[in-house]
């Protein structure tokens, strides 16, 4: 069963929103949460790093491959970690600015 940040992820993916999603867990959006990322513990910073790195992953190599050898590296999608991330209840982020990102995003593609 799909709990709430789940099936908003899953619209901010399904909208091609994975590049916003990684700014705003980078720190480089507007819709950005500094209070949200600094209230984590060592467990959800870890699961927020985590789910950062599933990310990167799937924008570069997509969300179908488990892992990607490129060159002398082996990279993996940790899409594990990232659906504990979203079960955690998305710690991190702030569920109101996700959700006004993806109003604003989807309604500029229109």
């Amino acid at each position: 069963m799909d709990c709430y940040e789940q099936r908003l992820i899953k619209d901010v993916l399904d909208n091609g929103l994975a590049p916003a999603l990684l700014d705003v867990m980078n720190g480089e959006s507007e819709y950005s949460d500094s209070m949200a990322y600094n209230k984590m513990d060592a467990h959800s910073r870890r699961l927020y790093t985590m789910a950062r790195m599933h990310l990167e992953f799937i924008i570069k190599y997509g969300n179908d491959k488990d892992s990607v050898r490129d060159g002398s590296h082996v990279y993996s999608n940790f899409k594990n970690f990232f659906e504990a991330w979203q079960l955690a209840g998305l710690p991190g982020i702030s569920l109101e600015l996700l959700e006004k990102m993806l109003k604003d995003k989807v309604v500029s593609k229109a």
